[in-house]
């Protein structure tokens, strides 16, 4: 599993992420090495991904895309990340498609964050896409400036307590990588090393990484 979360307000995009990975081993569950979630997409943008593993993998693939071609714009970055995960994923579930039938209780459930500064809009945006029970395409779902996956109320209320009183992007990276240590202690499913992006007009930063 993972746990990730998402702020967002005038000032820009914070992004945040475990990064332990969960798998089945014949009828087990395994817990992988750590392993990273949130890769850079150029120097205003960047994706990570919650849900199936191979969410890792398809992040990696579209990094080296965004590379090849050179995109930097975030609008033109979210729009070839729609096509190209919805093609690349449902390549993925037709080779493995005998595998899930067997394992009924793998997960079926994959999130895509595509977060940045978009230079075109002025302004930090985040989408967020969803497939659940391995429907495609994915679904953009909207969300407001506070999202955490899987959710946790309680973080997403005192992060919003945050943006009312005018909190520095800064003060929330360091908020939320303290968290995500909390949570870590009480849920192995979620374990560090950690990562931490704050991206503003002055592209992407990472302040906590491995």
């Amino acid at each position: 599993m993972s746990q990730q979360v998402v702020y967002q307000d005038s000032q820009g995009v914070v992004l945040a992420s475990d990064s332990r990975v969960m798998y089945i081993d014949g009828e087990a569950w395994q817990v992988a090495p750590s392993q990273k979630k949130i890769y850079s997409l150029g120097p205003d943008a960047c994706i990570s991904s919650v849900g199936e593993a191979v969410g890792v993998t398809l992040s990696q693939q579209f990094q080296e895309r965004v590379r090849e071609r050179g995109w930097t714009e975030l609008l033109d970055i979210y729009a070839a990340a729609h096509d190209f995960l919805n093609r690349r994923y449902y390549r993925y579930l037709l080779q493995h498609y005998g595998w899930f039938r067997t394992h009924p209780g793998a997960f079926r459930l994959l999130y895509f964050v595509i977060a940045g500064y978009s230079r075109r809009l002025g302004e930090g945006k985040v989408f967020l896409l969803e497939s659940k029970d391995h429907e495609l395409p994915f679904t953009l779902v909207p969300i407001g400036p506070v999202v955490t996956m899987p959710r946790v109320l309680t973080l997403e209320a005192r992060l919003v307590a945050l943006q009312k009183r005018g909190a520095s992007l800064e003060e929330v990276a360091a908020f939320c990588l303290e968290q995500l240590q909390l949570i870590a202690r009480r849920d192995a499913t979620v374990g560090g090393p950690y990562q931490v992006v704050v991206i503003t007009a002055s592209g992407v930063r990472f302040v906590e990484d491995w």
